[in-house]
């Protein structure tokens, strides 16, 4: 399996002609009621069969193999333990069915490939973070969603009077969406209220809105506290949050593909890759 992966990637990276790939030997690997599987014969449906992401995730290795593992010890083990501290007694149980043999393999085989390829993003959004503020407008807000404008006076009143946001919050909450966390929202959200998003844009420093309602559709009504929306002074969390952002996410890693250079010579995967991996092809 291992010589059927490398022969694999060396044909994606450095391949020399828009065709069929195959392999350096055709020997006989395994054989079963007498009939020989050849090393070509499980090549091509190994092809057929994955889809191209076998494709896409040895590459994926190549394309962080920089990243080493010293490097990204500590949250790979914190994110290890933090897994078995929430699953408890499953996390074996769901260890086995998803086909890690121990959580040693499991390790290797997803948490150290998922840290490396974050840290590789992380890299990017930095390099990044002008074009990514004006694009994607991060701010760190309180959003509190109430449920009629009545109880969003009184919500006011409360903080007039001093109540905290969360205090606030926790008793006039409405909804699971915006129940007044503190956190960074990527203002290019259109799910956000645009009543909500003119506000805070035109923030400049941090304020307290009044009751704001939406004017179109189901009228709903929301308090927003603008906590910070210096983008340079919420650099970091504002990073964290476009790393939670799957569009943005994908269009880093897509470009990360493309830039290397990721060219694919076997037709049967290029067909493969093309539909749902076009962008990360530079051929």
């Amino acid at each position: 399996m291992k010589k059927l992966m490398t022969v694999l990637v060396l044909f994606l990276l450095v391949g020399c002609s828009d065709a069929y790939a195959n392999t350096s030997t055709n020997d006989v690997l395994f054989e079963v009621n007498g009939v020989g599987v050849t090393q070509q014969e499980l090549f091509t449906a190994m092809k057929a069969a994955d889809s191209g992401r076998l494709a896409i995730e040895e590459a994926q290795k190549i394309l962080t193999q920089d990243i080493t593992d010293e490097a990204i010890a500590d949250e790979a083990n914190e994110s290890l333990a933090r897994q078995k501290e929430d699953l408890g007694e499953l996390f074996e149980v769901q260890l086995k069915a998803a086909g890690y043999s121990d959580e040693n393999d499991y390790m290797e085989r997803s948490i150290k490939p998922y840290v490396r390829l974050k840290t590789k993003l992380t890299s990017f959004l930095t390099e990044d973070y002008d074009d990514f503020a004006i694009s994607y407008k991060p701010r760190q807000l309180q959003i509190l969603q109430v449920a009629t404008r009545e109880s969003g006076t009184e919500a006011l009143e409360k903080l007039s009077a001093g109540t905290s946001f969360e205090e606030v919050a926790e008793e006039y909450k409405e909804g699971t969406t915006y129940i007044g966390e503190d956190k960074i929202h990527l203002m290019n959200d259109t799910t956000i209220p645009t009543e909500v998003t003119n506000f805070v844009l035109e923030s400049n420093e941090p304020t307290l809105s009044g009751l704001i309602e939406t004017a179109t559709g189901e009228v709903k009504f929301f308090i927003v506290k603008v906590i910070n929306p210096d983008v340079t002074a919420i650099k970091d969390k504002a990073i964290e949050a476009g790393l939670d952002n799957s569009t943005l996410t994908q269009k880093y890693i897509a470009k990360m593909y493309k830039d290397a250079g990721f060219k694919v010579y076997d037709k049967t995967i290029y067909d493969i890759l093309s539909k749902d991996f076009a962008d990360y092809l530079a051929n």
